[in-house]
C-alpha cells in the first residue's frame, strides 16, 4: 500500500505519521489474509456470500485511494480516505466471522458489490436503507435507480438538488445505485448486473416483489426503459428523467458515440441498427400496461431534444399505453421533484 521509501521519509520527518502508515500498511495486510481466507472457505451462509463481494470492494477501494464520482473526473488519493475504507472493512470482516450482519444494515448510503454472474466482475452498488429499516419488520418498496453518462454508484450522493440528504433520510423505500459499467447504455453484461442486483436485494432484504421501480437519469433513464421493456415482470413502475426509448440513440450523435467507445467494435453495428428499427419493438409497449409509467422530460434540454422525447410519448399512446407525463424547464438535469414522486408513488404505504 505505502512505497518503502515513502514510508521511510514519514517515519524521519514525522514519527506520528510514521507509525500511522506503518499501522495502516499492517491493518491491509490482515485484511487480505482474512478476504483470502472467505474466499477460500468451503462453505458460507447466504448471507456471508451476499456481503463478501463487498470486503473485496473495500479492499480495492483501499488500493485506489479516492471515491470515484464520475468516470470524466480526476481524484487525488486521501489517507483518510483509505483509513475510512480500512475501518469498514475490518468491521465486516469482524461480521463475517460471527455470521452476525444486523449492524451492518444502517441507513443512508452504504457502498456494497456483487460478482457478477457474466464474467466475475466486481460491481459496486450504493444502498440506500430507511432511516427505521433496522427495527422495522414491514418489506419495503426498491426503487432502482441508474446514473448517466460518465456517472458512478455515487450519482445520488453527488446530485443534492434532487437528492437533498435530509429528504433521502425521510423516504420509505430502499433504494440501490449500480455502476453501469462506463458508458455501455446498460446493454449486454451492464444489464444483467442490474437484473442480478435486483434479484439478490429481493432476497437478502425485505423487499416488497409487487412494489419495485425502475428510474434514472439521461442514459439511465434510457437503461430504464431497456430494463423495463426486456423485463417487465420485475418492475411495477417505471420513471426515465431525460431519457428516450433505446431505438432513438441512433437520432443522438453524443449517446452513440458514447455507446461506440464503450461497447466491443463488433457489437456496435448489428446492436444499434437493431434499435434504430421501432417497428420491430413496437409490440415490446404491449408488455408495460399496467406498470405505473411517469415519464419526466425538460423543456429546455439541449442533449434529449423535446421532439424526440414526444415521440416517446406518441409511441405508448398509439399502443393504448397509459403513461403521466412530467414538463420541468432545467436543461438536461435530473429533476429537482424526483423524490416527491417517489414519494406519491409509494408514500408511507407500508407491507406488514
Amino acid at each position: 500500500m505505502f512505497p518503502n521509501f515513502v514510508f521511510w521519509i514519514l517515519l524521519v520527518l514525522c514519527p506520528a505519521a510514521g507509525s500511522a502508515a506503518q499501522d495502516a500498511s499492517g491493518r491491509t495486510t490482515r485484511i487480505d489474509r482474512a478476504l483470502r481466507q472467505f474466499q477460500s472457505a468451503r462453505a458460507l451462509s447466504p448471507e456471508a456470500a451476499f456481503w463478501l463481494p463487498t470486503l473485496a470492494l473495500y479492499r480495492e477501494n483501499i488500493a485506489r485511494g479516492y471515491k470515484l464520482k464520475r468516470l470524466d473526473e480526476q481524484y487525488v488519493a486521501s489517507e483518510d480516505y483509505r483509513l475510512d475504507q480500512i475501518g469498514r472493512a475490518e468491521e465486516l470482516i469482524g461480521a463475517l466471522r460471527k455470521d452476525d450482519f444486523a449492524k451492518l444494515y444502517r441507513p443512508g448510503g452504504v457502498e456494497c458489490a456483487l460478482f457478477s454472474t457474466v464474467d466475475r466482475t466486481l460491481v459496486p452498488y450504493v444502498l440506500y436503507l430507511p432511516a427505521d429499516y433496522a427495527t422495522s419488520r414491514a418489506k419495503y418498496p426498491l426503487i432502482v435507480y441508474l446514473h448517466g453518462a460518465n456517472g458512478t454508484q455515487w450519482e445520488v450522493e453527488r446530485s443534492t438538488k434532487a437528492f437533498p440528504p435530509a429528504e433521502m433520510a425521510r423516504g420509505n423505500w430502499i433504494m440501490a445505485v449500480p455502476l453501469g459499467r462506463g458508458n455501455s447504455g446498460y446493454r449486454g453484461p451492464a444489464q444483467d448486473d442490474v437484473l442480478q442486483m435486483v434479484k439478490e436485494l429481493s432476497r437478502r432484504l425485505r423487499v416488497d416483489p409487487a412494489r419495485r421501480a425502475i428510474s434514472g437519469f439521461s442514459a439511465g433513464g434510457i437503461g430504464a426503459w431497456r430494463l423495463a421493456l426486456d423485463n417487465p415482470e420485475l418492475f411495477d413502475a417505471v420513471i426515465p428523467i431525460c431519457g428516450i426509448l433505446p431505438w432513438q440513440v441512433k437520432d443522438i450523435p453524443n449517446l452513440r458515440r458514447l455507446v461506440e467507445a464503450t461497447l466491443p467494435k463488433k457489437q456496435i453495428p448489428e446492436d444499434l441498427a437493431e434499435l434504430g428499427d421501432p417497428e420491430r419493438h413496437a409490440a415490446s409497449f404491449d408488455k408495460l400496461r399496467g406498470r405505473r409509467l411517469i415519464i419526466i422530460v425538460s423543456i429546455s434540454d439541449p442533449v434529449i431534444p423535446l421532439d424526440l422525447a414526444s415521440g416517446v410519448t406518441q409511441q405508448l399512446e398509439s399502443r393504448s399505453v397509459s403513461f403521466q407525463l412530467i414538463k420541468f424547464d432545467g436543461r438536461h438535469s435530473i429533476y429537482p421533484g424526483i423524490l416527491n414522486v417517489y414519494q406519491r408513488l409509494y408514500g408511507d404505504d407500508r407491507n406488514e
